[in-house]
Order: C-alpha cells, then structure tokens, then sequence
C-alpha cells in the first residue's frame, strides 16, 4: 500500500509510524480514563486522562512539523 508512497520514497515513513503509535496511545489512554468519569473515586486514572490529548497533539504536531518535502521544505502534513 505504502510501496509507491512518496513519503515512503524519501525515507519519511518512520514519521508517520511515530505519528499513529501517538494517536493510538493516546486513544488508550482515553480507554483507560473511563472510571474517571463513572464517579467511582479513582483518581489514579486522571493522569491517563491527561496524558491522551498529550499524546495525541504530540504526535500530530511532530508529524506536521516533521513530514517536509526533501527539495523545497514545504511541509506535507
């Protein structure tokens, strides 16, 4: 699927790896954050939920900062 990705081309795609494995992070630590919400008491589970838009804007910032065209700089994310 990636084989023809121009991303792929210029040896970017590990970018894109660390991008997903942010965004997937992040989404389990929402997950993991649900008794935070239930009223339960479980405040050991409010650093997960902190710790998801982290991981999410994170990973999205290094991706869009980081993906550049090699030639003119431009960015491509």
């Amino acid at each position: 699927m990636f084989d023809s990705s121009i991303v792929k081309k210029t040896g970017q795609i590990w970018k894109l790896g660390v991008f997903a494995a942010c965004v997937l992070a992040g989404g389990a630590c929402l997950l993991l954050s649900r008794p935070v919400f239930q009223g339960n008491g479980n405040e050991q589970y409010l650093a997960f939920f902190a710790a998801a838009p982290v991981l999410i804007l994170g990973g999205m910032a290094f991706a869009a900062i980081s993906i550049r065209c090699p030639q003119c700089g431009v960015r491509w994310f």
